[in-house]
Order: structure tokens, then C-alpha cells, then sequence
């Protein structure tokens, strides 16, 4: 309708009417572009706010394993140091046989938390990370994988260090005094500590199991060692954590900006 009345304008050289109709025209386009790009827009902050809602829940996530590693990691180093003291004075397995029995059976135990990078592979792999407007927040997300995924690399060194562990403690322990630790507690946390300490094994079998210990030298040269990882594992798990804290405020505190 407007085309056929500006080709009729132009044919009676009605330049003012012709100019005003254009002006119409485009003033009408120029709105309908507007809308458009507002609703683009509109549904692109929708999606942008979408994924942060989801990265904070992964990395919350995040958060408790990496803490539960550390626990873990932190208790371990306990018993390696328990395990030292025996090695200086064997009297201490006596004062605390079930701390005793535990730390020889997990001693070793390692356990690196499986974070959950779903999102961040859903931004890479559709090509959406381009949503996320901040280039604080993307640097912060490539941070904290890739610190975590640079220590995997260390994981089987860990590993080894464990197993040959377990090779030489293999036999100090008696087959009831190791399924009696099993059936307690077969990992044990931090909250278990108190529960272990008060706990009474068969001491009529500790001597044994001292004697075992303490007679086999390639074992206690491997028990600082063992330790070693554990304190390991405390130093780069607390590093993670502290890595995963500060994320997740950004992560929230940009969640919580007018506009996002």
C-alpha cells in the first residue's frame, strides 16, 4: 500500500509527499529493527543468566568435593604422622590401637574430587561462551579447569605411591584385624576420629601387628613418604578451594547485577 502510493506520488512529482512517505518508511523499518535487536537481546541475557545459574550450582558442587578431599587428605596425614611416632616409639600403638589398625589399613588412601565442568563444555562445544559478556568471568572459569585439570597429571604418580604402599604394608595387619577396620569405618572421615579413638579392637593380635610393622624396614622408610602425598593433597586441594570460592562470588555477584 505505501509503495503504490509513493509510485504514484513520484509519477505526480509530489516530492514533499514522496519524502514524508519515505520517512515513513524508514522510520518504520528502523523500529522494526529495534524490536527485533531488543528481543534478540532479551532472549540472549535470558540464556546468559540461564548458564551463571548453572555454573554456580556446579561450582557449589565443586566446592563440597574439593573440601571433602581436603578432610580426607588432612585426616591421612594424620595417620602417616601417628605411624611415625610408632616407628619412634612402638608404646603408641598400644596407647591408641584402633588409630593404629586404621592408619596402617588407609595410611595411603588418596582421593581427588571429580568437579563437574558440564556447562562450561556445553559453552565451548555450541558455541554460546559468547554469552557470558564478562571477560573477568570466562578468565576465572578457564582458571579454575584448567588449574584443576593441570593436576591431573599427577594423579598416577599419587597412585603408585599408594599401591607400593600397600604392597609393603601387605601382612602387617591380620586378615580379622584388616576386616574388622573395613567393617567399621572403610573410609575414614573426620568425623569418625572420635569413634575410632574410643573404639576397642582385639588387643589379644596388636602385639603382632606392632611387631609386623616395625620389623619391616622398607615399610617404614615408605611411611614419610606416604605422608608426603598427603600433605600434598592438602597444599593443591586447598589452593583448588580457594580457586573455587573466589569463582563462585564472581559468579554470584555477577548473577546479581541489574540488568543480568
Amino acid at each position: 500500500m505505501i509503495l503504490h502510493s509513493i509510485a504514484k506520488s513520484v509519477r505526480d512529482q509530489n516530492w514533499s509527499v514522496i519524502f514524508i512517505e519515505l520517512l515513513v518508511v524508514i522510520i518504520g523499518l528502523v523500529l522494526a529493527f529495534q524490536v527485533d535487536r531488543w528481543w534478540e537481546e532479551r532472549n540472549e541475557r535470558s540464556r546468559e543468566q540461564d548458564y551463571i545459574t548453572r555454573l554456580i550450582g556446579e561450582v557449589q558442587d565443586d566446592i563440597d568435593q574439593i573440601r571433602f578431599a581436603k578432610d580426607l587428605a588432612e585426616v591421612r596425614q594424620g595417620f602417616g604422622d601417628l605411624l611415625l611416632e610408632v616407628i619412634a616409639d612402638p608404646v603408641i600403638a598400644e596407647q591408641q590401637p584402633a588409630m593404629f589398625l586404621v592408619a596402617v589399613a588407609q595410611a595411603a588412601f588418596t582421593f581427588s574430587p571429580s568437579l563437574t565442568s558440564h556447562t562450561l563444555e556445553d559453552l565451548r562445544s555450541t558455541g554460546n561462551m559468547g554469552l557470558i559478556r564478562s571477560a573477568e568471568i570466562k578468565d576465572a572459569l578457564y582458571d579454575f579447569y584448567g588449574f584443576h585439570d593441570a593436576q591431573s597429571q599427577y594423579i598416577q604418580l599419587n597412585l603408585n605411591i599408594e599401591m607400593r604402599y600397600f604392597e609393603l604394608s601387605a601382612g602387617v595387619l591380620d586378615a580379622n584385624q584388616y576386616q574388622w577396620v573395613q567393617d567399621q569405618w572403610f573410609v575414614v572421615t573426620s568425623n569418625d576420629l572420635v569413634e575410632v579413638r574410643q573404639a576397642k579392637p582385639d588387643l589379644n593380635a596388636l602385639p603382632g601387628a606392632i611387631e609386623r610393622f616395625t620389623n619391616n624396614p622398607e615399610l617404614l622408610a615408605w611411611v614419610p613418604r606416604t605422608r608426603g602425598i598427603q600433605r600434598e593433597q592438602i597444599l593443591m586441594h586447598g589452593i583448588l578451594l580457594s580457586r573455587a570460592e573466589d569463582l563462585l562470588a564472581r559468579l554470584k555477584a555477577y548473577s546479581a547485577k541489574p540488568g543480568q
